[in-house]
C-alpha cells in the first residue's frame, strides 16, 4: 500500500503593503519611488520662534533684575559712612548661596537663548521655495488618494513661512559644511554662497523650473557683437562705395539690423519710455556720426 502524503494547508502568500503615508512622502523626496521628485519643503515656524525668543528673553530680564537686587543689597551692607568695603564672593554667606543659584539659572537660560537665537538665524538663511515647487508639492499632497490626511498637509499653504532644503542625487555628495566660529552659524554671505552652489547643481533636474531671463547674458553678448559689426562694417564699405547715398544706405541697413536684434532679443520688453527714448537717441547719434564719416571718407 503506497504511503500517504500528509495533507498540508496551502501557505498564504503575504505581500508587502503598498508604500503610503509619510514614508511615501519621504521616498518621493529622495527619489526612491522612481517618480517625479518633490522638493523637501518645510515650515520655518517663524512666529513660534519669535514667541520662544521673547519668552526666554523676558525670563532673562527677570533674572537680571533679581541679580541687580542682590547687588544692591550687597553694596548697601558694605557701605559705612560713605565708604564701601571691597566685595568678596567667597564671604557673602547666605546671599552668596542665593547668588550662585541665580547665576546657574542665568547660565542655563542664557545658553538656551543663545542656541535658540543661533538656530533661528541659521534657519532664516534657507531659501524660500518657488511657486512651482510649492504647487508641485501641494498637488502631490492634495490629489485624490493623497499620502496623508488634509489636516496634516495644510502646512504647505503657509507659503510665506516655508523653506526649501536642497537635495542631491544618490551619487552626488553635498557641499562641504561651512566652518563655524565659536559655534555660531555661517554668515549670511557664506550661506548664500552655499545655497547658490547647491541650487545651481540642480540645473539638469527635470523638475527644476527654468527661470525667465536665464539666456540674457548670451543675448547681451550677441547684441554686443552686432553693435560692433554695425560700426565696423559701414566704415569698411565706405572704401568700396564712393557715393554718399550708397554709403548712407549701408548705414540705414546697419541701424535696421541692430534694431531687429534688440527687438527680437526681448531686451526692451517691459522697459519704460525712458529706455526706448534713449535707444532712439543712440540710433540718431550713430546715424549722425556715420553721415559725417560717409562725407569725409
Amino acid at each position: 500500500m503506497p504511503a500517504q502524503v500528509p495533507h498540508r494547508e496551502p501557505q498564504e502568500f503575504h505581500r508587502d503593503p503598498p508604500i503610503s503615508g509619510y514614508q511615501q512622502i519621504a521616498m518621493n523626496m529622495t527619489g526612491e519611488m522612481g517618480h517625479t521628485r518633490i522638493y523637501p519643503i518645510y515650515r520655518r515656524y517663524a512666529s513660534l520662534n519669535h514667541r520662544l525668543l521673547l519668552h526666554i528673553q523676558d525670563e532673562l530680564a527677570v533674572l537680571e533684575e533679581e541679580l541687580g537686587r542682590l547687588d544692591y543689597d550687597d553694596a548697601s551692607d558694605r557701605t559705612q559712612h560713605d565708604h564701601i568695603r571691597p566685595a568678596s564672593r567667597r564671604e557673602e554667606g547666605k546671599r552668596g548661596i542665593a547668588r550662585d543659584e541665580l547665576m546657574k539659572n542665568v547660565s542655563f537660560k542664557l545658553e538656551q537663548y543663545r542656541q535658540t537665537l543661533a538656530a533661528f538665524h541659521e534657519m532664516q538663511q534657507y531659501p524660500r521655495p518657488t511657486n512651482e515647487e510649492i504647487d508641485g508639492y501641494s498637488d502631490f499632497l492634495f490629489r485624490d488618494g493623497g499620502p496623508i490626511v488634509e489636516s496634516e498637509a495644510r502646512f504647505i499653504r503657509h507659503e510665506s513661512d516655508l523653506v526649501c532644503l536642497p537635495f542631491f542625487a544618490a551619487d552626488e555628495p553635498g557641499p562641504p559644511p561651512m566652518k563655524e566660529i565659536s559655534g555660531m552659524p555661517p554668515s549670511p554671505i557664506q550661506s548664500d554662497i552655499t545655497t547658490h552652489t547647491t541650487r545651481s547643481k540642480q540645473g539638469n533636474d527635470p523638475m527644476k523650473p527654468r527661470k525667465a531671463g536665464s539666456n540674457r547674458p548670451r543675448t547681451l553678448l550677441n547684441a554686443a557683437y552686432v553693435s560692433i559689426a554695425a560700426i565696423l562694417a559701414p566704415i569698411l564699405t565706405f572704401f568700396v562705395i564712393p557715393s554718399f547715398l550708397g554709403r548712407m544706405l549701408i548705414v540705414f541697413v546697419a541701424i535696421g539690423g541692430v534694431s531687429a536684434v534688440v527687438m527680437s532679443s526681448g531686451l526692451l520688453r517691459g522697459s519704460d519710455q525712458t529706455v526706448v527714448r534713449d535707444c532712439v537717441i543712440c540710433a540718431g547719434v550713430y546715424g549722425g556720426i556715420m553721415a559725417v564719416l560717409a562725407g569725409i571718407c
